[in-house]
């Protein structure tokens, strides 16, 4: 139930809710099936794009902002190699 919370509604990626997991001392592999499990059922691009369209809704497509979102993706838990295509298919200026 709170890794749903995490994914569903905070959309958070695997490495944060890995973090947030941390503390409550769970075994490793089920940790990592249930990670599994949840990124089938919310696909890790559709959580990306909530987070660059809601950047980009309030923010210019300035180089400046691109390192933004860049650590904003980063601090929401996802990996370089999950959104590094996402953010060069934009056109900056």
């Amino acid at each position: 139930m709170f890794i749903k919370s995490l994914v569903k509604e905070k959309r958070l990626g695997r490495r944060a809710v890995n973090y947030k997991l941390i503390p409550h001392n769970l075994d490793k592999n089920l940790v990592s099936k249930l990670l599994d499990n949840m990124y089938d059922q919310h696909s890790v691009k559709v959580l990306l794009d909530h987070h660059i369209k809601k950047f980009l809704n309030t923010k210019e497509k300035s180089n400046k902002n691109k390192l933004k979102l860049y650590n904003l993706l980063k601090r929401k838990g996802f990996y370089y190699s999950e959104f590094e295509s996402s953010i060069n298919d934009i056109e900056w200026t």
